[in-house]
């Protein structure tokens, strides 16, 4: 393979939404508030982007760049998975995750390295996809934008005071998760009931857990091994290793409980997160 096409493939995999949905995860392990809020819309860009590119079905461009067959299986699944176009074109999914993540980073953070990275990665990544022939100019642009405006409503609605009031996390949240959850099975776009899935387990981490002292090196072993245990319930479902399809609802119900042992049980069993509950007396 030439060492362009190798290097456009690597910006290409770099943009993947699973990547940002496992760096967003591994982060919630070391800084869980930061964790939280990364991978909560990183996952609603996902599910915004998968709504839009099957409602406007704008075809994908003829051609392909990317020859795969002189590399090793292995490699060719990677490359499969994470790289190879598949649905609709507009707007493009790694552009949108790649522009949410990187400038929710920077506008939590506040570090100039990750204000840097705003504009030159996802720019890459988007190059990477024209000239693979994965997206068109248009695609991308438009996934760029789409993913920042997703950034600054979400920081936009963290930095305002009523936000946090009690009626609105204790209501509005799963009430809002409750009808992503519908629309889920409702739609046969692939990976929605997954993502809703998720996203429920991140509004679970959020509201009945908080961190507690812990060493990095004890958070990044329980982050990976967490990874471990939601990486496999997401290949089984999605590669067809098991010999029957699958239900949307038991896919759903097998995300979940998957997460809530990744997330939840294995970190609290191992001292990373302490369950808490509120009990308002009225």
């Amino acid at each position: 393979m030439d060492l362009t096409i190798a290097i456009l493939i690597t910006l290409s995999i770099i943009g993947d939404d699973l990547v940002y949905i496992a760096l967003s995860s591994m982060i919630l392990f070391i800084h869980r508030d930061l964790g939280i809020r990364l991978l909560s819309l990183v996952l609603i860009s996902s599910f915004l982007n998968i709504l839009l590119k099957y409602w406007l079905s704008v075809p994908r461009p003829n051609t392909y760049v990317v020859n795969l067959n002189d590399l090793p299986t292995v490699i060719k699944n990677v490359i499969d998975m994470l790289v190879i176009g598949k649905g609709p074109s507009l707007p493009s999914g790694h552009a949108q995750i790649s522009s949410t993540f990187w400038l929710s980073l920077a506008l939590s953070t506040r570090r100039v390295v990750f204000y840097a990275c705003v504009l030159a990665i996802p720019i890459l990544i988007s190059y990477s996809r024209v000239v693979l022939r994965m997206h068109s100019e248009v695609d991308v642009v438009v996934g760029m934008l789409i993913g920042y405006t997703i950034s600054l409503i979400g920081y936009i609605i963290s930095t305002k005071r009523v936000g946090h009031s009690s009626r609105v996390t204790t209501y509005l949240k799963p009430t809002l998760l409750l009808i992503l959850l519908i629309v889920s099975q409702l739609l046969t776009y692939p990976d929605l009931n997954l993502i809703t899935g998720l996203l429920v387990v991140v509004w679970v981490v959020d509201t009945f857990t908080s961190p507690v002292k812990s060493s990095i090196s004890r958070k990044v072993l329980i982050s990976i091994i967490s990874l471990i245990i939601v990486g496999s319930a997401y290949l089984t479902i999605s590669s067809e290793i098991i010999n029957y399809k699958v239900s949307r609802p038991l896919e759903t119900i097998i995300v979940i409980v998957s997460a809530i042992i990744a997330f939840i049980v294995i970190p609290v069993k191992s001292k990373v997160f302490k369950l808490r509950y509120r009990l308002e007396m009225h």
